[in-house]
């Protein structure tokens, strides 16, 4: 049977920012490195006003159905790719299943630094790899993979759509304030996204690219996440 896990210990990245995505605030500042700060006089000037793009019909509908799609999905495996483009490169990957109902399971890669969750009813319980599981005594953020994506996808403003063999490819943009709202981080600017989708219109692929303050640093960040097998994840389970 896990252990308690004792009080005051931080195993898991609790922000949505971190779990849905990989990444932090504090890990943005830490990964631009040395940078000289402005004089206190010294005001930054604001970001461009930028108009929102005009959907596509055509892009609009698939969306409406990818939505109601996935919001019918039981079970998926994902995956998800993080990356940080300042002076240094910074790389996040998330691995795991989602059974509705059941649980989340997942494995968070930052660096060199891994760390396991199971979420289910009964509890949470998390190790950092090679290690020992620890049940907590207080449950906290873990990813919620479909929240995210619906998220993304209720936010977004589609502007193209190509079809291919049955399967599609949206385009659009997400406001900054629909980007705050699904936990990526943003600045002013809207974020880039790209949508692919299954015969069955439930969703394959969801690309992201925004930018973000790091300190006084505009840092680029691009989220990649994969969503298979769908009805066919593995029950989840306590750990032993």
């Amino acid at each position: 049977m896990p252990r308690a896990h004792r009080a005051g210990a931080r195993p898991l990245a609790a922000p949505l920012v971190v779990v849905a995505l990989g990444l932090t605030a504090a890990g943005l500042a830490g990964c631009t490195g040395s940078s000289t700060s402005p004089p206190p006089s010294h005001q930054p000037s604001p970001a461009p006003s930028i108009s929102p793009p005009s959907a596509d019909r055509t892009a609009a509908r698939a969306l409406h159905r990818a939505i109601a799609e996935t919001s019918k999905v039981r079970s998926y495996r994902f995956a998800a790719t993080t990356s940080v483009a300042a002076n240094q490169a910074v790389r996040t990957t998330i691995r795991g299943r989602l059974v509705r109902g059941n649980g989340v399971a997942y494995r968070l890669v930052v660096g060199k630094h891994r760390t396991q969750v199971v979420r289910i009813r009964r509890g949470t319980y998390v190790r950092k790899v090679p290690g020992r599981w620890s049940r907590l005594n207080h449950a906290r953020a873990v990813v919620n993979p479909t929240k995210t994506l619906l998220a993304v996808l209720r936010g977004l403003i589609p502007t193209a759509l190509t079809s291919v063999g049955g399967r599609s490819r949206i385009e659009g943009r997400l406001a900054p304030a629909a980007a705050k709202k699904a936990g990526i981080p943003t600045d002013n600017r809207p974020a880039s996204v790209v949508v692919t989708l299954d015969r069955a219109a439930r969703v394959t692929l969801l690309a992201v690219s925004t930018s973000t303050k790091a300190g006084t640093n505009s840092v680029t960040v691009t989220v990649r996440s994969t969503y298979r097998g769908f009805g066919h994840a593995r029950h989840i389970v306590a750990p032993v």
